[in-house]
């Protein structure tokens, strides 16, 4: 018979092919050599040794595969300071700084187990000062701010809490101190509380809260604050905030504050409520808001908004039950929540002379004679007028949109024609109309 072709392809990867003759019916074989290399061998005596083929090149990269579980944090890292007598670290005496993780959780720096770090400013020598405390502080005597304020430290990365019961006053005052991350005064005996050279809390609150002797609060510089907190201190009369320009601010349950002024606050949310002694309200500056309540302030006669121009979830003003006018020249738009002045049984006087959009408006239990509202276009949401039980005139002579709900009702000396021409003059909206108990007579409209 006559040899016939065959093609012998190793089944491992060869970096050579060759050909063999072979009578048919019979087969090449391959040897693996142990050394990279393999022996094929065939029937006719003919053989070839060829060499393992080499990896290819190196495929792209896949993505990126999903983000682990988060770590579990780690310990705080704290401060303590002690006083340093006379002797060989300091000549003359002065403050050790101390810090290290808070292993334990107890908020105290346990020496020496925790300590990982100590620094000395002394007293009468020229020294590296202390510029930064790397980690949290906390004040328990009068021993505590003595160190403090004798260190000169001009700020702190961390928390400095004030949690000293027995502590009246805090003096000498931390005249160095100009920056931490956050403050926080609670619980104390303290009658007065200054900062006079503090002008930013940096990551976190500035919180002041149930101190039931402070009868003042001043930080006369500060400037910036992620939040102010002032809250259920029941002596409190006095706050001194005229360099604030930005933050949040919460002020509540104060119940003898009697006058807040911020004459530099130019934008941030603003809750002032329950504060049942304030009689004066006045941010003459702030120009936008997140959001804006102003609640259970039943001593507030005067609330001056008189640059707002913006408010981006909301704005309250209800339950102030002696405040009796509310101007907001300025105002153009309101979003999130939309505007709700409720509550508020003598108010007489409400001004929106610029406002053009509103998410929703909701307006009841006052004492307005008239509500205008020249240029407001666009409602986005309900539209609410009741229980205005002097109501006369109702405009919006601009009104295109109402996209939730239209009720007006229960006014009974509002003629139901002016509301009806709101109604008429719509070209969107609103989902339902509700109307009633508008009984003004005569019920005739110009």
């Amino acid at each position: 018979m006559r040899p016939v072709l065959v093609v012998c392809v190793s089944i491992v990867a060869l970096s050579v092919l060759f050909t063999c003759g072979s009578t048919s019916g019979t087969s090449c074989t391959a040897k693996d050599n142990g050394d990279g290399t393999k022996t094929i061998s065939c029937p006719d005596g003919t053989s070839v040794t060829v060499r393992d083929g080499q990896n290819g090149a190196t495929g792209p990269a896949g993505g990126a595969g999903p983000q682990g579980d988060a770590g579990v944090p780690g310990p705080a890292w704290i401060v303590r300071l002690d006083a340093e007598p006379a002797g060989s670290n300091c000549a003359g005496g002065g403050t050790k700084i101390l810090s290290g993780p808070d292993v334990n959780g107890n908020g105290v720096l346990d020496a020496p187990a925790e300590v990982q770090t100590t620094t000395y400013v002394c007293s009468g020598e020229t020294n590296t000062p202390c510029t930064t405390l790397h980690g949290s502080l906390t004040i328990r005597n009068s021993v505590d701010w003595a160190n403090l304020v004798r260190a000169g430290c001009t700020a702190i990365t961390g928390e400095l809490a004030i949690a000293a019961p027995g502590l009246s006053e805090l003096s000498p005052p931390a005249t160095a101190l100009t920056s931490v991350g956050s403050l926080i005064v609670a619980g104390n005996t303290l009658t007065s509380l200054s900062f006079p050279a503090l002008r930013a809390v940096t990551t976190a609150d500035l919180s002041v809260s149930g101190n039931l002797a402070l009868t003042s609060l001043s930080f006369p510089v500060l400037q910036t604050s992620v939040y102010v907190g002032i809250q259920g201190n029941e002596a409190l009369t006095t706050v001194s905030l005229p360099a604030l320009q930005t933050g949040d601010l919460y002020v509540t349950g104060n119940p003898s504050l009697t006058i807040m002024s911020l004459p530099a606050l130019q934008t941030g949310n603003v809750y002032v409520g329950d504060n049942t002694a304030l009689t004066t309200l006045t941010l003459p500056v702030l120009t936008t808001s997140t959001g804006l309540g102003v609640q259970g302030n039943t001593a507030l006669t005067t609330l001056s908004l008189p640059a707002l121009a913006a408010v981006g979830a909301g704005l309250v003003v209800s339950g102030n039950t002696a405040l009796t006018t509310l101007s907001l020249p300025a105002l153009t738009t309101i979003g999130t929540g939309g505007l709700r002045v409720q509550q508020n049984p003598v108010l007489a006087n409400l001004s929106l002379p610029a406002l053009t959009s509103s998410d929703g408006f909701v307006l009841y239990d006052a004492a307005l004679a008239t509500l205008s509202l020249p240029a407001l276009t666009t409602v986005s949401g309900e539209l609410v007028v009741q229980f205005c039980p002097a109501l006369v005139g109702l405009s919006m002579p601009a009104l295109t949109t109402v996209t939730g709900q239209m009720v007006v009702r229960t006014n009974p000396l509002l003629r139901q024609c002016l509301v009806d021409a709101i109604r008429l003059h719509l070209t969107t909206g609103p989902s339902s109309y509700v109307t009633s108990g508008n009984d003004g007579a005569p019920n005739v409209c110009p």
